[in-house]
């Protein structure tokens, strides 16, 4: 359809740029200085993967809460958001630049680990083996082993519910 052809050429022309914009109700969104995209609640629509690329280039995911979960979201959903403190600012903060500084100083990463543990997924494409090793280092960032990534059980259970939902995407 017309918005979902919409869809991915908005986020297609976000990635080549460094600036998107979109038509909402008649107004233009302008987002300058994007870095990376990240887009959630899409609305569902159907990637043909082999179409543009696109789908190549996101990581999915597939969540299904269970009633419990479903109702602590509804919950969480109607409790108005609360300022962050200037002190929790500025923490954060120093935190981002302090990973920004052991980013900037790194030769080579170490995924050793987990290249050992994507070549034991024989039917994995090439090109998805690399969207893993890049969400692996993210998550060694993230975990604070960069720029040693180890599989530890958390990364394992994310890489993997990742292939199920690129296998799930890529088979429906």
């Amino acid at each position: 359809s017309r918005g979902e052809e919409n869809d991915i050429a908005y986020l297609l022309s976000a990635l080549d740029k460094d600036y998107c914009e979109k038509q909402h109700y008649g107004q233009p969104i302008t987002i300058r200085d994007i870095g990376m995209t990240f887009w959630c609640g899409l609305r569902p629509v159907q990637m043909n993967i082999a179409d543009s690329g696109l789908a190549r280039r996101f990581s999915f995911q597939t969540f299904y809460p269970s009633v419990s979960d479903g109702r602590k979201f509804k919950i969480a959903s109607r409790k108005s958001n609360k300022p962050v403190s200037e002190t929790m600012k500025e923490k954060i903060g120093e935190k981002v630049l302090e990973i920004e500084k052991n980013i900037a100083e790194v030769q080579d990463f170490d995924l050793t680990e987990v290249y050992r543990f994507i070549d034991s997924k024989p039917m994995i494409p090439h090109f998805e083996a690399n969207i893993y090793a890049r969400l692996a280092l993210g998550f060694g960032i993230a975990a604070d082993t960069y720029p040693r990534v180890r599989m530890c059980k958390e990364l394992r259970e994310l890489l993997e519910d990742e292939m199920r939902s690129r296998k799930h995407i890529r088979l429906n």
